[in-house]
């Protein structure tokens, strides 16, 4: 799955199904096309397939020019970059086995600068519009994420204060958003009782998120969620039928094999990283 100094949250700036303006049209397409770049990018193993494709995506949506509005156009340049990014960081996950770890990374200044600066455009843009939609509320809230491990730890707690009402909210605009319902779903199944969070309905938000939205990889990646939580659970066949549910919409995308691997080696993809470091000692031994 993001905050600027002045930390003005969703909550304040004001979700409201009242002047919520869903996207349609010109609109609504050309942001369905950059989510469905989130399964075509993975048709393709090599990083520099994967950035052209990318970039095809890129050149397709400013082709539309003045044809779609200003809110379209910044869903879809965070949508982009953050997959742009995810691509890089993979290949760099893939190349680290060969190289030696820093005892410490440097703090990436140029990554800061950008992730702030998206964040402002869409402050700006809020601020300016009453009738944005829940795409719109949806990514804000994600471009305020990516400002996060910038930020003070108060600033930081501030912010995981309101997520599961600022996600509710969105859910209020457009109850058959798939990609708030399942990301509001994981946020209830993880988050404890205490603090508003529900196992049980936060799967059922994600099992009608494969069902009800509108692009296939908004589906698709329900189906994947809701897989590896069953895994977690320890329900392996459950598990592996959701999975191969997923799979069977996209059989050219390459991530779902490497899902299964990890799942037959005993891991979800929530552990990834404990994984890829059994892995790298195996490869030693």
């Amino acid at each position: 799955m993001r905050k600027i100094l002045s930390l003005i949250f969703i909550t304040v700036i004001g979700i409201s199904s009242s002047f919520a303006k869903e996207l349609e049209g010109t609109n609504l397409q050309a942001v369905k096309t950059v989510l469905e770049a989130n399964l075509g990018v993975n048709e393709f193993e090599e990083l520099q397939d994967q950035l052209n494709f990318l970039n095809r995506i890129e050149r397709k949506i400013a082709s539309y020019g003045d044809g779609i509005s200003e809110e379209a156009k910044l869903i879809c340049k965070l949508v982009i970059a953050k997959q742009k990014e995810t691509a890089i960081g993979m290949d760099k996950l893939k190349k680290e086995d060969v190289q030696k770890k820093t005892s410490k990374p440097e703090k990436d200044s140029v990554k800061e600068a950008a992730a702030m600066e998206m964040f402002n455009e869409f402050k700006a843009l809020a601020e300016a519009n009453e009738d944005l939609s829940s795409h719109f509320y949806y990514y804000y809230k994600q471009a305020e994420f990516a400002t996060m491990q910038y930020l003070p730890i108060g600033q930081k707690m501030e912010i995981f204060k309101n997520i599961l009402k600022d996600y509710e909210k969105i859910e209020e605009m457009n109850p058959n958003y798939g990609e708030n319902l399942f990301t509001l779903g994981m946020v209830m199944y993880m988050m404890p009782k205490a603090m508003g969070g529900n196992k049980e309905a936060g799967l059922e938000k994600i099992l009608k998120a494969s069902k009800v939205s509108a692009t296939k990889y908004e589906r698709v990646s329900a189906l994947a969620l809701y897989s590896q939580i069953m895994f977690e659970e320890k329900k392996y066949e459950e598990a592996k039928n959701y999975l191969a549910m997923a799979h069977q919409q996209v059989p050219l995308n390459k991530s779902f094999e490497k899902i299964q691997e990890m799942n037959d080696a005993g891991y979800s993809f929530f552990k990834m990283e404990e994984y890829r470091k059994k892995v790298k000692k195996s490869e030693k031994e």
